[in-house]
């Protein structure tokens, strides 16, 4: 890739070092371009962690999910059926836009997002909301969930008729580390009250938050 973005992820380093000593001892037959990510590596274990919110984002899948939608309209095999024909300069692209642009803190459209609010913790959030907080705020916070009808319906029940009855409600799966990227760039702060929090990927919730 010359002299193209550099891919970012735990042990990047390392396995760039070790994948050229592999090359140096199996060349290959004809010129490919570097494998995805460091998961290709042969012979890696895989790793015990779950919820690595890097290591999915980077992950092979999730690469060539994103290129083939954004060259190839979705289709993996024609892609790899067509890869070697893509212009350098649109692999720049793909990776100068891989990662979300989240800007300053200061900037984002959302001063809290919370998450998870279409249970019985959410309820009671969105009535403190409501009783305890006087500012004109209610455009600066959003409300968020797996799924979007269930937050809409939980703001609706406890929210109508009240000046947070239109705030906005928003979409995101925590098993997705795109969804998870998304979110956790649009605010300043997020509370995650999507529970049970040892099997809802909120690790990977975390691992965002320290990034972005």
């Amino acid at each position: 890739m010359g002299d193209g973005p550099k891919l970012v992820g735990p042990d990047i380093d390392a396995y760039i070092a070790e994948y050229k000593k592999f090359l140096a001892k199996n060349p290959p037959t004809q010129p490919k371009r570097e494998p995805f990510y460091y998961r290709d590596l042969p012979n890696r274990k895989e790793r015990s962690l779950r919820g690595c919110f890097h290591d999915e984002l980077f992950s092979r899948d999730n690469i060539e999910w994103k290129l083939a939608n954004k060259f190839f309209d979705g289709d993996i095999p024609y892609m790899y059926e067509k890869l070697e024909t893509l212009p350098e300069e649109s692999f720049e692209e793909f990776w100068q836009t891989y990662r979300v642009d989240a800007g300053p803190r200061a900037d984002r459209k959302y001063t809290i997002i919370f998450y998870g609010v279409s249970g019985y913790t959410g309820s009671m959030i969105m009535e403190y909301l409501n009783r305890e907080c006087k500012d004109n705020i209610e455009t600066s916070i959003a409300f968020a969930g797996r799924t979007l009808n269930k937050v809409v319906a939980m703001r609706d029940k406890v929210l109508a008729g009240t000046k947070w009855a239109n705030i906005d409600c928003l979409t995101a799966d925590l098993s997705n580390p795109f969804d998870v990227e998304r979110i956790v760039s649009q605010c300043r702060v997020i509370v995650n009250i999507a529970g049970p929090f040892m099997k809802t990927g909120g690790e990977r919730l975390v691992e965002a938050c320290i990034h972005y």
